[in-house]
């Protein structure tokens, strides 16, 4: 139930990533604007966005998992490239109504620059949790409660978090 309100929110997202990602791409090289270009991209770019979903549907098989681990990829790199991303619009409204609307930051140049950093921001921090999601971690605590329990004395407990992806 909580899917049928999350996905426009969802859908809206992806569309704006992928408007902000063409904009990008035609300000690096006008022939990464053309239609032979944009087609394959957007196609992936859809299957990627759909794999969320089509995890959601499919039955256990080799190709489920193959399937939930891309789409767990996919919403990480969504979620940090749409941080990115929104950092950076603030700053480029808060700049427009500055004494910086005439600089080379709203230039073609600025443009490539901005984007390259987000997508380096992106990718670096996706690399990054991709890498630490293999180490597994595990913690002991000593903790000390002042209170007296009858028939105890020991008690255990365990604080189990963040493993959504390896029950899958």
């Amino acid at each position: 139930m909580i899917f049928l309100f999350l996905f426009p929110l969802y859908l809206a997202a992806v569309i704006y990533m992928l408007v902000r990602f063409f904009h990008w791409l035609k300000h690096c090289n006008h022939r990464l604007a053309w239609k032979r270009v944009k087609i394959p991209f957007t196609v992936v770019y859809i299957a990627l966005a759909l794999s969320p979903i089509l995890a959601f549907f499919l039955p256990k098989s080799d190709f489920a998992v193959i399937v939930r681990r891309v789409s767990t990829y996919w919403l990480g790199v969504l979620i940090y490239s749409a941080i990115a991303v929104g950092v950076f619009e603030l700053l480029r409204i808060i700049a427009k109504h500055t004494k910086l609307k005439n600089t080379k930051l709203f230039s073609r140049g600025g443009t490539v620059t901005i984007g390259s950093i987000v997508t380096a921001c992106a990718v670096l921090t996706c690399v990054y949790g991709g890498i630490n999601a293999r180490n597994i971690r595990v913690t002991d605590y000593s903790v000390s409660v002042n209170k007296k329990c009858e028939d105890t004395d020991k008690l255990n407990i365990v604080l189990v978090a963040d493993f959504t992806s390896a029950i899958r």
